[in-house]
């Protein structure tokens, strides 16, 4: 969807400065909204949900590793469920996908751009900054 035009978010942060929990509200330019939430204090849902206007997308726990997904369509009894074999702990694929990218000689993904991630970093930083949250190398 984009960089975020407008967001809202909150912190709880611990006593050594960790953000233990946050919500954030994200809002873009074509009107939709993304709604997130993280905790080290308590057990999540750990699963995900993406709503558009033709039907949803249920992304079963743990959503950075779906062995399951759930399509919906709206206004119909119609569901389908893709069930999907898993290798690793979710991560092992960005891994192996940015150890293509150098074996190839290549500075920037197809799947996952610079500027995208730039765009992300900026938003995050951002938040941090209405939490209070500075990491010990930012002065």
């Amino acid at each position: 969807m984009g960089t975020p035009t407008d967001f809202i978010s909150m912190a709880n942060l611990g006593e050594t400065n960790v953000d233990e929990q946050a919500s954030c509200i994200l809002k873009y330019q074509n009107g939709a909204h993304a709604m997130l939430h993280s905790s080290i204090r308590c057990e999540t849902g750990q699963d995900a949900y993406i709503t558009g206007t033709k039907g949803s997308l249920y992304i079963h726990k743990q959503c950075w590793k779906p062995q399951k997904i759930t399509i919906q369509w709206h206004n119909s009894p119609r569901k389908e469920e893709i069930e999907m074999p898993f290798i690793g702990n979710g991560f092992n694929y960005e891994a192996e996908h940015f150890g293509d990218l150098i074996l190839e000689g290549k500075k920037d993904s197809q799947i996952m751009p610079i500027k995208e991630t730039l765009s992300i970093l900026k938003t995050m930083d951002q938040m941090r900054e209405t939490w209070g949250l500075k990491y010990p190398f930012e002065k």
